[in-house]
This record gives structure tokens, C-alpha cells and sequence, in this order.
């Protein structure tokens, strides 16, 4: 049977941040939420009237003795203890020193999984021949100590949540829970330990139900009528049952350049040429991998002192050196180095695996192959441009639920950016609402517009199958040609070129190809279906499958 061990962080990130600094080791301190995107600077975010508005969102042990908590004001924790120290929440700091965390702990076991913050979960299977649960027990929290987190404590049994809930055990570095006695343990405990929301738990408590035990006990098609899927949820992790499982850890790809360059520079086309060849390196690993850039770190340093960091955001994922040096051209011309540099760092913060693009809108003017991707590269560097010198709210944003797919298209809006907005419309409120943005939506009818009769499928209308229909498509030489659909195999007279969407739209990552097909009616008679029979189909990457998204009327 699987075993699971569970190691718990308490206040992981402020551990993270007493490890970057040492001055806040056995400090009073505590981290506040950081500040929105095109906020003020930090001497006008530190002033009386906006401590008054901020909250403590998790304080130090040391600060937690001076009577200090989460939620409290930060001008009263200050008032508290007169030499509290804050900082500011950084998720990407966290999420760096869990991932780093990870590859440590490959040393305890070949499965380990990052669960939540401040949590790991790792393969606890066949301990038997290698000195039992307690060894491993032991190793794990070595291994911590001697990584910096000290306070961690860790719970083993046969799936995730008991032996999470393991780790709370009071003065207890480590407990096991015994084979097939997960229920067991978990029945008298509170129903605190369970995720679920505030509502719920309230009703629970209302009705009685203050332990995992009680709530087991309501047979399971009464808890889903009563509670919903959340309380379901609730009841088969009160029994033990948790599908979360380590895994195998990807191995991190660091891709980073960096010169000492021996005397200061200051001279931007000095600092380009240095660039260049950084550049050149990078991407030819990046090339090696079949991977292309997203982002860019560039850091400048003087006599070991780094004094210029910034982030670099690419609109479209590329491995070409000289979008890429272009692009930080960009930035610099955006925003000027105040100071000489003696050393430099390019690090490529985020990378993608491959290159999907969605079709063009409208055809580029027949023109030769080398000039039209010059035009698609100028209007990259437009756009790259457009963002680093007015923030990157301000090209466009999602409304609602949109997810980028046709079946769940959404409403985009223009954002322009709070401070570009304040000085060219001479705002004078200074709060935070949405209020304070100039936005306006975007022409939906642009399509019809430039294409006119050249459209795809010009005034028909696509009825759409909810959800779309999986389907068999038969391929000819490397090509769909008939698909079985609606009992029936139609055979494929003309297909389109596809249009390849992918990326983490919002919610679920997808990998599709769309293609409209023209049916072949004469072959074989279709009873339902009108013409011209023109179907809407989609390949499915990663499943691997296809299915037929609707049909055109």
C-alpha cells in the first residue's frame, strides 16, 4: 500500500525572507500584501494615512510574543512594538524557494510534489529495508535544518491529508499514522483541519458536526444532496481517501549569462555590443532544448553592488537574438541607467517548450516571405515597446470568463494605465478603484470589416455543440478525409489551414487546432444536416483526440 510523508513549514515565507536576510533573524517582523501594479513609491506607500489602510497578513514568532497578529493594522503593530520590521509579500520569491526546496528533498525520495505553500509531499513507500518511517522521519527534517527551515515537522499514513494533518500534532517533530488507520485518527479531530470555506463550516458547526468523525457518519449520497460537492469533498478526506500524490520533479532548466566586464560602461551602444554575444549564447541553448524565451531578467552591477534589476516581458515567446536584443534595447531607452555598470547578468526568467501562434487576422500584402516576417517583427517590437514604457495594463485585459476559446469567448477591454491616466486627464482622486482607469471596448466587428466576403465562412452562423462531440477522423496521406460523426462517416471535400490556440488561458492550459471542413454530401447522404455542410472540428494536442465543435448554418 502507498505511503505518504507530509513535511509542514510553518510561516514559510517568512523563513524565505529571513533566509535572504539575516538582519530579520529573531527580529520582530511581518509581511504586508504587496503593492497593486502602478502604485505609488515606497516612501509614499510607507506615510501614516495608507499604514492606517494596510493589513498584517503573517507575522514572525518573535513578532507574534509582542502581541502582534495576522489581520491587525499595520499602524497599530507598529505602535505595538516600536521596532517592528514589514516587508512586502513576493509570491515569485516563494515560489522560487519552494521549487529549489524541492530538488533537496530529491535526496529523501524520488517523488516529491510542492502541495501548498510551505508544504511537500514525498513517496514514503518501502521504507521497510531502509531503516523504516522513523529514519526517513529523521532525514527529512536533517535535511530541512541544513536548508534553513529549522521549525518543520512531518506526518506519514496512506494518503496526502492525514498525513498532513500528522504534522500538527503538538509537540511532535514527527507522527505516524498507522497502516489502514487513517479514519481512525482523523475521527476526533476537529473539522478545523478541513478545507473548506467559511460557510460551510459554519452550517456543520451549526448542525453539531464539530468533528471528522461526525461527518463520516452521514451516509455519503445525504452529505452530496445536503452540502453539495464541498462537503462530498469534505467527507472522503474526513475517511482518509486523498488522490494528491509526490511525482517525479522536473529537472529546473536555468538558462543565465553573465560578464565582468573588468571597467565601468555606460554608453548604450558599449552596452549592446556586450549584450550581443550573452544573447547569442542563450539563445543557442535555448535552441538546443527546442525551447524559446518569454521573459527576461537584466541585471547591472557596479564593483559587486547590484543596483538595476528589471523584468522584461515578452509579447510572443521567441529564441531569435536579435528580437531579443532589440527588446532590451527597448527597455533601456524606456527607462535610462542612472549609473555606469561593471558587470551584467541575463537570466531567462521563463521559457516555453514550443511555438503555437494564432492565425493572422488578416493577410499581409503579397509581399516576399523575408519582408513580411520584418513586418511581423516591427509590429512585435510595437507592441514590446508600447508595454515597457506604459506597463503592461496597458494594452488589454479579459472580462468575465473568457478563456480565448470559441466556445467561451469573452469581452476584452483597453486598459490604460492608472499614472499615465492621472497625468493626462488630471484625475485628482487618488484611490485605488476601478474607477480611475480609462477603458473602452474593443471592436468586435473588426473581422467582417477587413475581411468582408474573404471571411471563412462569410454570413453563416455556427450552432455549436455544447459540450463539442467527440469524433473518429480517418487520415489520407497525412490528412483528415472522412469523419465518423453523428452515426455516420462524411467524407472531407476541403479543409481549412488550422488555427492553433494554447497557452494557460485563465483557467485550464489547451494545445487545439480548429479547422473548418467542407462535407462531401453526395457520398453519402447526411439526413441531419443542412447545406452547405460545413463542420467546425478541433484537434485536441494533448489527448490527443478530435471533435467536432459545431456546424455551420
Amino acid at each position: 500500500m502507498p505511503r505518504i510523508a507530509c513535511l509542514r513549514i510553518p510561516r514559510f515565507p517568512i523563513v524565505v525572507h529571513q533566509k535572504q536576510e539575516l538582519l530579520l533573524k529573531s527580529k520582530p517582523f511581518v509581511l504586508v500584501p504587496a503593492r497593486p501594479r502602478g502604485s505609488v513609491d515606497k516612501v509614499t506607500y510607507s506615510n501614516a494615512s495608507t499604514l492606517s489602510r494596510i493589513s498584517v497578513f503573517m507575522c514572525s514568532p518573535e513578532a507574534s510574543k509582542k502581541g502582534i497578529y495576522a489581520g491587525m493594522k499595520l499602524s497599530d503593530a507598529r505602535a505595538t512594538c516600536a521596532d517592528l520590521l514589514w516587508r512586502e509579500c513576493n509570491e515569485r520569491l516563494y515560489e522560487e524557494a519552494q521549487a529549489d526546496f524541492v530538488q533537496t528533498l530529491l535526496d529523501c525520495s524520488p517523488r516529491v510534489a510542492s502541495h501548498q505553500s510551505g508544504i511537500f509531499l514525498l513517496d514514503a513507500s518501502g521504507r521497510q529495508r531502509l531503516g523504516g518511517e522513523n529514519k526517513l522521519c529523521r532525514d527529512i527534517l536533517r535535511i530541512a535544518s541544513k536548508a534553513g527551515y529549522v521549525n518543520g515537522q512531518v506526518g506519514i499514513a496512506d494518503s496526502a491529508f492525514p498525513a498532513l494533518v500528522a504534522t500538527r500534532v503538538k509537540d511532535r517533530r514527527w507522527f505516524i499514522v498507522n497502516h489502514y488507520s487513517s479514519a481512525k485518527f482523523l475521527s476526533r479531530l476537529p473539522i478545523d483541519h478541513l478545507p473548506i470555506s467559511q460557510n460551510l463550516y459554519d452550517l456543520l458547526f451549526s448542525l453539531g458536526i464539530k468533528t471528522m468523525g461526525q461527518l463520516v457518519q452521514i451516509p455519503r449520497d445525504d452529505v452530496l444532496k445536503r452540502f453539495g460537492k464541498e462537503g462530498l469533498s469534505a467527507h472522503e478526506l474526513a475517511l482518509g481517501f486523498d488522490l494528491s500524490q509526490p511525482r517525479i520533479p522536473i529537472i529546473n532548466k536555468i538558462f543565465e549569462s553573465q560578464v565582468d566586464l573588468g571597467g565601468p560602461i555606460e554608453a548604450l551602444n558599449q552596452t549592446m555590443f556586450v549584450m550581443k554575444s550573452m544573447l547569442d549564447g542563450l539563445t543557442e541553448s535555448l535552441n538546443e532544448e527546442e525551447l524559446r524565451a518569454e521573459e527576461l531578467s537584466v541585471s547591472f552591477f557596479s564593483d559587486d553592488e547590484k543596483f538595476d534589476e528589471r523584468s522584461i516581458p515578452l509579447v510572443q515567446p521567441s529564441n531569435n537574438p536579435k528580437f531579443l536584443l532589440d527588446v532590451v534595447r527597448i527597455s533601456l531607452e524606456a527607462q535610462p541607467l542612472t549609473r555606469e555598470f561593471t558587470a551584467l547578468k541575463i537570466t531567462i526568467t521563463r521559457f516555453s517548450s514550443a511555438q503555437w501562434q494564432q492565425s493572422q487576422i488578416a493577410e499581409l500584402p503579397e509581399i516576399a516571405n523575408d519582408e513580411k516576417a520584418e513586418s511581423l517583427e516591427n509590429m512585435n517590437l510595437l507592441l514590446q515597446r508600447f508595454i515597457l514604457r506604459l506597463g503592461g495594463d496597458a494594452l488589454v485585459k479579459p472580462i468575465a470568463n473568457d478563456q480565448y476559446l470559441p466556445e467561451k469567448a469573452g469581452r476584452w477591454q483597453a486598459v490604460i494605465d492608472k499614472q499615465a491616466s492621472s497625468a493626462n486627464h488630471n484625475y485628482t482622486d487618488n484611490s485605488t478603484s476601478e474607477s480611475n482607469l480609462v477603458a473602452t471596448v474593443i471592436n468586435t466587428t473588426y473581422i467582417d470589416n477587413l475581411l468582408g466576403e474573404k471571411g471563412l465562412v462569410p454570413n453563416l452562423v455556427l450552432k455549436k455543440n455544447t459540450p463539442p462531440v467527440p469524433v473518429i477522423v480517418e487520415f489520407h496521406e497525412g490528412s483528415p478525409k472522412a469523419v465518423r460523426y453523428d452515426g455516420r462517416w462524411h467524407y472531407i471535400k476541403r479543409l481549412t489551414a488550422p488555427e492553433c490556440l494554447s497557452g494557460n488561458w485563465w483557467d485550464d492550459p489547451i494545445r487545439r487546432s480548429y479547422y473548418t471542413a467542407l462535407i462531401d454530401t453526395k457520398s453519402e447522404p447526411l439526413e441531419k444536416l443542412e447545406e452547405p455542410t460545413l463542420l467546425s472540428i478541433f484537434h485536441e494536442q494533448d489527448s490527443k483526440s478530435w471533435f467536432v465543435d459545431g456546424i455551420y448554418d
